[in-house]
């Protein structure tokens, strides 16, 4: 699982460094607006894979931190 945040520059510059924290844990994405759409794609390596994709793409939430 990889988490996505989108942020405005003021609250990225805030957060703690945190060498444990890599890109391939944590997407930070800095927008300059607090309004906006997102769209969340995923792709399934074989048929088998689609429901669990399905119920990820399903659970993904997004809301203030």
């Amino acid at each position: 699982m990889i988490e996505l945040d989108l942020m405005t520059g003021a609250q990225r510059a805030a957060l703690p460094e945190n060498e444990e924290i890599t890109a391939a844990d944590r997407l930070i994405v800095t927008s300059p607006t607090t309004a906006g759409l997102i769209m969340i794609r995923a792709l399934a390596p074989e048929a088998g894979w689609v429901p669990t994709v399905r119920t990820a793409l399903a659970a993904a939430q997004c809301r203030p931190q």
